[in-house]
């Protein structure tokens, strides 16, 4: 057994094996979400949302303006609404991926 059947202690597998554990377990199958909402659990987790990203867009475009990189030009940055994207896209849009990524965001300043 994989848990003491007198306790109160829960298991929690996350797997693409189906029937891993038998009749031991109940099984519950996962989909992904649609982008906007796997987009909006990333940034729900992440403790952040659409319009703190617009408000830190436009700053760091004002920010660019004045910067300049090896006499090259304007720094660039990739905005953090297409980092997010990205997440979601490489997570699969799975809601335990998007729950882990947006914990990890969150843990370090919000920041994408």
């Amino acid at each position: 057994a994989l848990l003491d059947p007198d306790s109160r202690s829960a298991l929690l597998v996350s797997t693409r094996i189906r029937g891993l554990l038998k009749d031991t377990a109940v099984e519950i199958e996962a989909t992904s979400l649609e982008r906007d909402s796997a987009l909006s659990m990333l940034l729900a987790k992440a403790d952040l949302n659409l319009d703190t990203l617009q408000k830190r867009e436009e700053q760091r475009k004002e920010a660019m303006v004045k910067t300049t990189v090896n006499n090259i030009g304007t720094q660039s940055s990739r905005k953090e609404y297409e980092l997010a994207l990205e997440i979601v896209k490489l997570t699969g849009s799975l809601p335990l991926l998007l729950s882990i990524a947006g914990g990890l965001i969150e843990a370090n300043g919000g920041e994408i």
